[in-house]
């Protein structure tokens, strides 16, 4: 599994910032890295690690400058058994140190020699056990690796070979792929040579394998290859030193031998011992890797349609028999495919209690959590039903990264809550605001996501509607970009700057941090305990988003499991278990995972994929394309429509997993879940599970379930260690430093600037010195408006909003002031809401509050500062300056005395201004790096830039009137960047990306108003020197500007103001208010009921065929069309078909009607298709045109439908996915057309085998279905 980087190195956007990233290389002998010569160049230069059968080809005869090559036969004689794999890869390794001492410059190994006596070395192992070989006899800098293999194929794959030595693969069975889709006409664009799709190939796997390279911060492949950056899972420690010297393998697994004979297997499936002509054994069966397949041998998944349809029933009618079934269905699942699964309790060791004794399932619910889900990934439906799920359970929902509307915050008439108890913090900062900070209970860094560890994110701009947009502060219909978690959370000390911001941004809310398991992760998680964080979530890699990327869903991340219980044992072993809460997830569905994963150490458990199960989703995995049928992962209002869960589900659904969790804890004598937090002794191997499958007889699972008090004799602390070993739940509060009752001279700067105001008001002077601080507040005055006693903070902001009344404070600054204004920001936001926001119906008038600072300001000064206040600093200030910056204004300046040049020295640090929502900030001086990230409302103006900044950008303005560094606006698909440009050079400063791609021009007559006022005001603040140049002659200066516009944002605002336009020419009254329309008789409340009647008597327009079907809507686009019987009269007269011709087209429209579900119902033997007809693939076949593999698939299964179709009653139809919201697809007609098109083209043909048994079966009968069974039979 790939490895990723938390709060240790951060990761990269490989898109975004491609500018660092490459997969060039040079291979073959190296020479002394000390010296210097001619000879040292003499390499080979690859673009590209995937080598074309071409290239391969020119390096086998490569005959040039003394370098040759040897080819090495990577395979050996199955007939020999499994133990022959051992002796094969010795054999390599030997040839291949011989091949290096013999001088040659490469070795290519190669399993092109496969046949029916020889299989072939897995190509991993055969890399990594040469590559190992030749490190440890010091021969590995004077060869290039290469392997030539039919093996690797997916971008996994070719990252595994490089991260474990091999300088180029040539993959050439992924060709061979390639050039039968070709032959085949499957998939293929017209026009497309096989150089082309081979070219297309080796790009995308490219691209595939640089994303997983930033994951962990690594930008080129020469850093990446033999890194091995990886954790083994199920790996034996024989396979490991052979192998795989160095990677982790914490619970053992399979040795060499057993890989084998997988291998010989499998080999055997593709070199049969004879003639055969059954389809069965000839087609390649879809394996079930990323969807749900019920063949036998597919991959096994933890949902099926079994559990789901035993869960929604549990859910639904809140039984306990429905949620018993499911969970033994779930027992069943977990112990195919996870490591708990192989794991029981010890109940023969304890001494069980009544469940009367056992606290009640409403305490255990409320350490139930909703995962990060966000509003714009599922609906606003699903995601307001588990806020209010939660909340009435007393539990905490996540609103993701996504923002909240801030009506969600109040309470419904009912007394239920849509507001989210957590608020994630991720690194998009979407809809960070400081009013959407106030209103948590809990304040989520998302350092990683389980689903797609190391990554960030995108919502389409087609998802992206007004409401979203709202939340989210952006644009209808403009893409928004979430970055790979790095900005501000760049190392450890990063980290805790931000726990400390979001700290001060809410007092009363802990902050937590999720991070994904791996190994290291315990290390990491001390430190971030290190940091003070409350709360620390350790994330399974199982669940997750059916939006991720198919390489991060299978292959980052590791089990739950193995995460938690690492963590709780290091924490522990450290002395700060105490200090932390524990939470973990990773498709938790039962009382089982819960009890399970508690004694493993977690005292809060997530959920996310289960709720939305039991609210209706049917795990479509079609989460990124807007088409969810069941309303839950989509923003279409028609799919909107047929959502049908309710918050009643999720509150059954836990209830029920949490009275599961009250008996296991009764049979193991413990009354509350903080008595069975760490107790890893009440867990063993489940022996009699683990002896039914031999390839787990070298599993170790004691590492996972070892008590953290038996590692006693790893800590060296021996003063304190035996009270940590004790401390197995948080028992105390971190200290951050900023309570209120701190001593004056303790407290921090924004409890004297609260005062300060509150004194003002009242016409009275407070000062303050902070003796660990150091700051100096000369005190505060009322510089407009009447004077008035106040007691609280409130009572004098109403004060000044009602009297327009103004207050300057005075202070000094030291960069141990850190996040300046956040405190009182948040102070604010609890008086009067949404209007600290630039986003309220009445914000804070600008400048109510006035601070005058002098110094040299700490880290996030002015961190979400909220409208109304203004911070004026002489001196300059240190990173994050004006970090998520809320509708405030920020000025920094040079001292008034200095005599260097402003524009050419740094005055703020990196990463100022990012996730801004609003107010203003001049800074007379250049911005450091990452200047404006993720900006979505503020107006900035500076004197120069360092590189990346503007990047990912949706909204505000940004002016740097200086220049700038590389990769300028990457990702800025919002807002407007204008760039002083005299020499005419910065464009070439700038990304040109495609998507989202920008303008770069003039500036444009509308927008010199905008700019002139911005550079004013930057000159009447800061003094600038540059900004007073430029205006002195503006007319002949405006024109020296860049204007960067991104093209999405531009013609958004086009449609806008078009649409704008258009609604007030059709509706003059538009801009009235109710009171203004009652005036003129205009019904301010119309009855919507009446229009909604009006479309319902129009009954249905959609059609039953179309020239040009398109998949991705088509079930909600298409109506079901049945093929039509003949007529009575006509089909009583023969014994011809009863149906009418073969209507193609139609059976393609109808075979886009066809979802491809992940968990396709249809063709499961227990709810669909008795036979198990792999029915969404010939359907898709049918709608692509493609008959006859339409046919093949048909085929692969029992024949009876072909023979019956028409009197098959159809089960599959019944159990189609479909059916829930609309009517199912037209299965029958498919099927029966495949098999009658076949007859016709010719493509029955009889294929009596070529030996026979000689024995024989009577069939009796010789109807449809003495004709299916003869036929199999043959």
């Amino acid at each position: 599994r790939h490895l990723l980087a938390q709060a240790t190195t951060p990761p990269i956007d490989p898109i975004r910032e491609s500018v660092v990233m490459t997969l060039e290389a040079w291979v073959g002998p190296e020479r002394n890295i000390l010296s210097q010569s001619a000879e040292h160049v003499n390499r080979l230069y690859l673009e590209h690690p995937v080598l074309t059968n071409q290239e391969l080809a020119k390096i086998r005869d490569l005959d040039s400058k003394g370098m040759k090559t040897k080819v090495i036969d990577a395979t050996y004689t199955v007939s020999e058994g499994p133990d022959a794999l051992s002796t094969a890869i010795d054999r390599i390794c030997s040839e291949a140190s011989e091949a290096v001492k013999a001088g040659f410059a490469f070795i290519i190994l190669s399993d092109r020699a496969i046949c029916a006596a020889r299989g072939y070395i897995p190509a991993l192992m055969a890399v990594g056990a040469v590559h190992h070989h030749l490190v440890k006899n010091l021969l590995r800098t004077r060869v290039g690796l290469v392997s030539e293999s039919g093996e690797p194929r997916e971008v996994h794959h070719m990252c595994l070979m490089t991260g474990f030595g091999a300088d180029a693969i040539n993959p050439y069975m992924a060709y061979v792929a390639l050039a039968k889709m070709k032959a085949d006409n499957v998939s293929v664009p017209s026009g497309h040579t096989q150089d082309k799709l081979v070219a297309n190939y080796i790009k995308s796997v490219g691209k595939g394998m640089l994303k997983v390279f930033a994951k962990m911060g690594v930008s080129t492949l020469m850093s990446y290859k033999g890194a091995q950056i990886f954790e083994a899972l199920g790996m034996g420690p024989e396979t490991v030193a052979k192998c795989f010297v160095g990677v982790a393998s914490r619970i053992k697994g399979l040795d060499i031998a057993t890989i084998a004979a997988d291998y010989i297997a499998q080999h055997k499936k593709g070199f049969l011992d004879r003639e055969c002509t059954d389809i069965n054994l000839l087609a390649l069966e879809n394996p079930g890797e990323y969807a749900y397949r019920a063949a036998p041998g597919s991959e096994a998944h933890i949902n099926d349609p079994g559990a789901i349809a035993s869960m929604q029933d549990a859910a639904r009618m809140n039984s306990k028999k429905a949620f018993s079934d499911f969970s033994k269905q779930h027992d069943e699942a977990i112990g195919r495919c996870t490591i708990r699964g192989h794991l029981e309790f010890a109940f023969d060791k304890t001494t069980p209690i009544s469940i009367d004794e056992v606290e009640p399932a409403a305490a255990i619910v409320k350490r139930f959590r909703t995962g990060a889900m966000s509003y714009g990934s599922i609906s606003m439906e699903s995601h307001a039903a588990l806020a209010v799920a939660m909340n009435r359970l007393g539990a905490k929902s996540n609103t993701g990264e996504g923002g909240e509307a801030p009506e969600r915050f109040e309470k419904m008439p009912n007394g239920d809550s849509m507001r989210s108890s957590i608020k994630q913090v991720a690194s998009g900062r979407f809809g960070v605001t400081i009013n959407y900070l106030t209103n948590a209970d809990e304040l989520q860094i998302k350092m990683a996501q389980g689903a797609k560890p190391g990554e960030g994110g995108e919502l389409p701009g087609n998802k992206v509607n007004k409401t979203i947009a709202r939340c989210r502060n952006s644009t209808p219909g403009v893409g928004l970009i979430s970055p790979p978690p790095h900005h501000d959370i760049y190392s450890i000390e990063d980290l805790a700057q931000l726990i400390s911001d979001l700290k001060n941004a809410n007092r009363g809310a802990d902050v937590s941090v999720k991070l994904v398991s791996e190994v290291g992760v315990g290390v990491v998680a001390a430190g971030v305990a290190k940091a003070k964080a409350d709360h620390i979530l350790i994330s399974g890699h199982d669940g997750g988003t059916g939006a991720s990327r198919w390489t991060g869903i299978k292959h980052a991340g590791l089990p739950f499991e193995l995460g938690i219980a690492e963590t709780h044992q290091t924490l522990v072993l450290n002395g700060l278990r105490s200090r932390v809460s524990l939470e973990t997830d990773g498709c938790l569905r039962t009382g089982r995972d819960v009890a399970l994963a508690a004694a493993l150490g977690a005292e809060m458990f997530g959920f996310a994929t289960a709720p939305l199960i039991a609210m209706g989703c049917i795990m479509m995995r079609k989460c990124h394309l807007n088409t969810c049928p069941v309303g839950i992962a989509t923003q279409d209002p028609e799919l909107r429509a047929k959502f049908a869960g309710t918050p009643e589900h999720v509150v059954n659904y836990l209830f029920l997993v949490a009275e599961e969790c009250r008996e296991i804890m009764a049979k193991l004598g413990v009354r509350s879940i903080p008595e069975l937090v760490g107790r890893c002794d009440l867990l063993q191997p489940n022996a009699a599970h683990i002896a039914k499958n031999p390839k787990l007889k070298d599993l170790d699972l004691l590492p996972v379930i070892v008590p953290a008090k038996d590692l006693r004799s790893t800590v060296l602390n021996e003063k304190d260690v035996d009270a940590w070993l004790t401390e197995n739940v948080k028992t105390q509060a971190q200290d951050h430093g900023v309570q209120d009752d701190l001593s004056p001279g303790m407290q921090v700067i924004d409890h004297h600037l609260v005062k300060a105001i509150v004194k003002a008001v009242a016409g009275e002077s407070h000062t303050a010195s902070g003796d660990y601080h150091q700051h100096k507040m000369a005190g505060g005055k009322l510089v407009a408006g009447a004077t008035k006693t106040c007691a609280t903070l409130g009572e004098a902001i109403t004060h000044l909003r009602s009297t327009g009344g103004k207050v300057e404070v005075t202070t000094t600054v030291t960069n141990l002031n850190r996040s300046m204004g956040t405190i009182l920001s948040n102070e604010l936001a609890k008086v009067i809401g949404e209007d600290a926001t630039p986003f309220g119906p009445s914000p804070m008038a600008a400048s109510t509050i006035k601070v005058k600072c002098t110094g040299s300001a700490g880290q996030s000064f002015g961190a979400f500062l909220s409208s109304g206040v203004e911070l004026d600093l002489e001196g300059d200030s240190n990173d994050y300056c004006g970090k998520g910056l809320c509708g405030g204004t920020i000025a920094v300046y040079p001292p008034k005395a200095s005599t260097f040049v402003a524009e050419d020295n740094i005055i703020i640090g990196n990463v100022c201004l990012y996730g801004a929502t609003g107010g203003k900030l001049f800074a007379r001086g250049i911005a450091a790096e990452r200047f404006c990230v993720r900006n979505s409302g503020a107006y900035a103006v500076v004197e120069g830039t360092g590189d990346h900044a503007c990047e990912y950008m949706t909204g505000g303005r940004c002016v740097v009137l200086g220049p700038v560094g590389i990769n300028f606006a990457a990702g800025m698909s919002g807002g407007r960047a204008y760039i002083w440009d005299p020499a005419g050079d910065m464009e070439k400063r700038c990304t040109h990306e495609a998507d989202p791609a920008k303008e770069y021009g003039k500036l444009y007559p509308e927008f010199e108003a905008e700019l002139k006022t911005l550079l004013e005001e930057h000159q009447a603040v800061t003094g600038s020197e540059v900004a007073q140049r430029i205006l002195a002659d503006w007319n002949g200066n405006k024109g020296k500007f860049l204007q960067v516009f991104p093209v999405d944002f531009k013609r958004a605002m086009a449609e806008a103001a078009a649409e704008s336009a258009s609604a007030k020419a059709q509706d003059p009254t538009k801009d009235l208010t109710a009171e203004e329309k009652e005036l003129i008789n205009d019904n301010p409340t119309p009855d919507a009921q009446a229009k909604v009647g009006d479309l319902e008597d129009m009954g249905s327009a959609r059609p039953v065929v179309v020239a040009a079907p398109k998949k991705k809507r088509g079930f909600i686009e298409y109506e079901r069309g049945a093929a039509p019987y003949k007529p009575v009269t006509d089909r009583i007269k023969d014994f011809k078909e009863i149906y009418s011709a073969r209507d193609e087209p139609k059976l393609k429209t109808q075979g886009a009607r066809c979802m491809n579900c992940g968990i396709p119902f249809c063709h499961q033997k227990e709810t669909g298709c008795p036979l198990g007809n792999k029915i969404p693939e010939w359907n898709e076949l049918v709608y692509e045109g493609q008959w006859e593999q339409a046919l093949v698939r048909l085929q692969m299964t029992n024949n009876f439908p072909e023979f019956t179709g028409r009197v098959c009653p159809a089960p599959c139809e019944g159990a189609c996915v479909l059916g829930i919201i609309e009517q199912p697809v037209t299965i029958k007609n498919i099927e029966c057309a495949i098999i009658d098109k076949a007859f016709e083209e010719g493509w029955i043909k009889p294929c009596p085998p070529q030996t026979r048994t000689g024995k024989k079966v009577a069939v009796i009968g010789s109807g449809p279905p003495g004709m299916a069974a003869a036929d199999p039979l043959n």
